[in-house]
C-alpha cells in the first residue's frame, strides 16, 4: 500500500479516478475547492481507498465531495492514462 505523500516505489502504480459529469443541456459539473482552501475550480476525483476497485472509488468520491449517489452503473470509464506513477481512469 502507497499512503498520500509517500514516494512511489520503482514499478509500482496508484489509481487516481476522474469523472466527468454532463448534464442535459451539455453543461460539465465543476466543483470550487475548498478543502485546501485554494478556491480553484476542479473535476471531481480522487483516489481509491485500499481493496476499492476504480470504479468503486469514484462513485464514493462522487458521494464525499458533491453529495450525489450515483449507482455504478451510471457511470462508464472511457479512458485511462498512464502516466510516471500512476493509473489515471477517467470516467463520465
Amino acid at each position: 500500500m502507497i499512503k498520500k505523500g509517500e514516494n512511489v516505489p520503482l514499478g509500482k502504480y496508484y489509481i487516481t479516478v476522474v469523472v466527468f459529469i454532463e448534464n442535459d443541456q451539455g453543461q460539465f459539473l465543476l466543483q470550487k475547492r475548498v478543502q485546501n482552501k485554494d478556491g480553484k475550480w476542479a473535476t471531481t476525483g480522487g483516489h481509491p481507498k485500499s481493496g476499492q476497485s476504480s470504479l468503486e472509488g469514484i462513485v464514493a468520491e462522487i458521494e464525499e465531495e458533491l453529495g450525489i449517489n450515483v449507482k455504478q452503473n451510471e457511470l462508464t470509464l472511457f479512458k485511462t492514462i498512464q502516466t510516471e506513477d500512476d493509473f489515471v481512469d477517467l470516467y463520465y
